[in-house]
């Protein structure tokens, strides 16, 4: 836990504790610009990716909430999910993705029934 980092906002507050208690935490507050994905594909004119990679410190529901599922078609999410949260496995369902597999922390999803969502 010594390389941790995220928004302050989004952090699970338990999560934080947990990362401020390690002995060799050393915490650094910085303020930075940020754009959400959606905006950067708009910019971008990209309406399918391959995969995406989602590995944002328990920001995972506020990431995946402003994502445009309604216009940009992802083959496979891997997403870390070191709560073991089931919030993002019903929202991931909700969207048209199944889990298709688990890498340690990080959960695969892929379309639901090989279709595309």
């Amino acid at each position: 836990m010594t390389q941790m980092s995220g928004l302050l906002s989004s952090y699970d507050p338990m999560f934080l504790s947990a990362v401020r208690a390690d002995p060799r935490h050393r915490e650094r507050l910085r303020k930075v610009a940020v754009r959400t994905l959606a905006s950067i594909l708009d910019e971008a004119g990209i309406g399918s990716l391959d995969m995406v990679s989602m590995d944002v410190e328990g920001g995972e529901m506020a990431a995946l909430a402003g994502f445009p599922f309604d216009r940009v078609r992802v083959g496979a999410w891997l997403i870390e999910n070191n709560l073991a949260s089931p919030e993002i496995a019903r929202f991931m369902a909700a969207q048209g993705y199944a889990v298709a597999g688990f890498l340690g922390r990080d959960e695969v999803y892929l379309p639901a029934g090989g279709r595309d969502p």
